[in-house]
């Protein structure tokens, strides 16, 4: 009898639960985003033009919605195809419990998560459509400092950076448009604080992401014909570069050991610190993993190399793990 009616309390705790998150979380696709017909949009190494057809129009910006109109032309109608067909994970609701609890929902904390599901998802895409086939992945995570590039396989090379102090700090601004202008960018996992988004592009000084703040039901993809709707965002958001977390972390997709080369090569021009900053964001050099051996002495390994307590010298193959 216990049991029962505490299974009854969960499944009216979990109905309350779903009903808030329906009224919390629903407004992400109300609101309206503008877009500066008078400046260039890039989004993933792509940039896009708009223009208003009434050039006599003293509208000099138009909402997200207007690309499906006949009110602006250049090449709007690119762009939302490009950003409709990135993959776009949120919240979700009603999936099964998860192991040890009674969650079915990771609405208010599943964030970063979905970001990180993101920016995978659209590295996969870069290396599925653009091999045409799946090749194994590596995943390569690294420090802000100095790393060693990866052997003959596609490499995500993922780097955590922190761009100011408490708050962003506004000299890197350009250093993030540069990174967003290029083609092998998959993007950037950022936010505001206590939110996580996933950063696409720029226009001006305000970054485009896709939200992962909004609730929709679970989708069993174990199927062969599940839904595809729920995992594309019809409308992009923009947010002030002021109002950034300056905790972030910089997504690579390189397809082999030649464009690791040709990314090293062009970000390192990129990485060239101005009059006003001390050092650059990171760096990347030559070499191999057994290169910078962690089993020596702490006392001659140069910063950020960390030495492991847990067990020394933890390599993997011919990469470090910082």
């Amino acid at each position: 009898m216990e049991t029962k009616e505490t299974d009854e309390v969960e499944k009216l705790k979990s109905k309350l639960m779903s009903a808030w998150h329906n009224v919390k979380y629903s407004w992400v696709l109300k609101s309206k985003t503008a877009f500066s017909r008078n400046s260039p949009v890039f989004l993933l190494g792509k940039c896009y033009h708009f223009t208003a057809v009434d050039d006599e129009s003293p509208t000099e910006s138009f909402t997200a919605e207007a690309l499906d109109d006949d009110v602006v032309t250049g090449n709007a109608d690119g762009f939302r195809k490009d950003f409709t067909s990135r993959v776009w994970l949120t919240y979700r609701e009603e999936f099964p419990t998860l192991p040890g609890s009674t969650i079915t929902s990771d609405c208010g904390w599943g964030c970063t998560l979905r970001a990180g599901q993101m920016i995978l998802a659209q590295a996969l895409l870069l290396h599925i459509l653009g091999r045409g086939e799946i090749e194994s992945y590596c995943i390569f995570i690294i420090h802000s400092g100095r790393t060693a590039a990866p052997d003959s396989r596609a490499v995500i090379i993922l780097i955590p950076v922190r761009l100011g102090g408490e708050k962003i700090n506004p000299e890197y601004l350009s250093f993030v448009k540069s990174i967003l202008s290029l083609e092998y960018c998959i993007g950037i996992i950022g936010g505001k604080p206590k939110q996580a988004y996933y950063f696409v592009g720029f226009q001006d000084d305000s970054l485009i992401y896709m939200d992962p703040h909004y609730c929709q039901s679970f989708v069993d993809v174990s199927t062969s014909d599940f839904p595809l709707q729920s995992f594309h965002c019809p409308s992009p958001k923009k947010m002030p570069f002021s109002k950034m977390d300056p905790s972030c972390t910089i997504g690579f997709y390189s397809k082999n050991v030649e464009h690791y080369e040709r990314i090293s090569t062009e970000l390192s021009k990129i990485l060239q610190p101005s009059s006003k900053e001390k050092y650059p964001a990171f760096t990347f050099m030559k070499g191999h993993g057994k290169d910078y051996e962690l089993s020596t002495g702490i006392e001659k390994r140069e910063w950020p190399f960390i030495r492991d307590t847990r067990k020394a010298g933890t390599t993997l193959g011919d990469f470090v793990l910082l």
